[in-house]
């Protein structure tokens, strides 16, 4: 996991954000490594205005979905 939680934190310092983060999207290789797949979503920001809408609502706190 800590691999996986290190490349989004590149992810994130270059303004991209993955938008669909959620277990069936972290795969494992035969040795144990975590690999991040299915970045069709995912976008490149520079503003928040032009984040999209979530795709994975079940994986999103409540805090998130009604902006507290």
């Amino acid at each position: 996991m800590f691999y996986i939680l290190s490349g989004l934190n590149v992810l994130h310092q270059l303004g991209i954000i993955h938008q669909c983060l959620s277990p069936e999207n972290i795969l494992l290789d035969k040795d144990g490594n975590s690999k991040l797949s299915h970045f069709g979503s995912s976008q490149n920001i520079t503003d928040k205005d032009q984040l999209g809408t979530i795709e994975t609502q079940i994986y999103t706190s409540p805090e998130a979905i009604t902006l507290d």
